[in-house]
């Protein structure tokens, strides 16, 4: 498939764009924990599960408000929220808090690990949140087997850092287990994304690179 034609009727494959991390989004992932630890600290757990609870409904509100892309996401995660908080507060337990969403990251896992087997692998949509091809790499097979080996090399992490604390998570209390997931688990997760760019490029910027050579890639607009 052929894109319209370029002003200068150049034609090849566009090089790739590659996405930049938002700082926003980061603050608005971690705020509700750094809420509980904080409410923790100087109420108890319940307290701090409301607390937490109540912040990520007003990040989750404050994205829709301003028309972030959050689609079907935004109700499940209202409901993942909110389900969270209530029953940390009933049960009055941190590790029940922080052990809720290590089984539902490991179960996220678990089902990008089974789509790697599919023809709809996780990271054919992962991939163009970091690098955008066009439309002739996407068709390319290769691209579909490199979104394979992405989508079970990330699952494979995550299960590894999930197993790892759920192991830990008893032992070490909110504050260390937060400390080791920030020092520890989230460093080695974005070793890990920032390898799979390298390789994403490192196999399909070739690819982009013969079909504009060749001419069968996109024509720009």
């Amino acid at each position: 498939m052929r894109s319209p034609a370029a002003p200068n009727g150049a034609t090849g494959s566009s090089p790739p764009d590659v996405a930049r991390p938002s700082t926003r989004r980061v603050w608005a992932s971690v705020s509700p924990t750094a809420v509980f630890l904080v409410v923790n600290w100087l109420t108890g757990v319940a307290t701090a599960a409301v607390a937490a609870t109540a912040t990520a409904i007003a990040i989750i509100a404050w994205r829709s408000r301003h028309r972030s892309r959050l689609g079907w996401l935004m109700p499940i995660t209202l409901v993942y929220a909110v389900t969270r908080g209530t029953i940390s507060a009933l049960t009055d337990s941190e590790d029940v808090y922080f052990g809720i969403g290590i089984a539902i990251s490991a179960g996220f896992a678990l089902v990008v690990l089974a789509s790697a087997t599919t023809s709809r692998p996780a990271g054919l949509y992962a991939i163009p949140l970091f690098v955008s091809y066009d439309d002739e790499v996407r068709a390319d097979q290769r691209y579909l087997a490199v979104a394979r080996h992405v989508t079970a090399v990330w699952a494979a992490a995550e299960l590894s850092v999930t197993a790892w604390e759920a192991w830990h998570l008893r032992d070490v209390g909110p504050v260390g287990f937060i400390g080791r997931r920030t020092l520890i688990g989230w460093p080695f997760m974005a070793f890990v994304v920032f390898w799979l760019i390298f390789y994403v490029r490192f196999r399909l910027d070739p690819v982009a690179h013969r079909l504009r050579d060749s001419g069968r890639g996109t024509v720009d607009a």
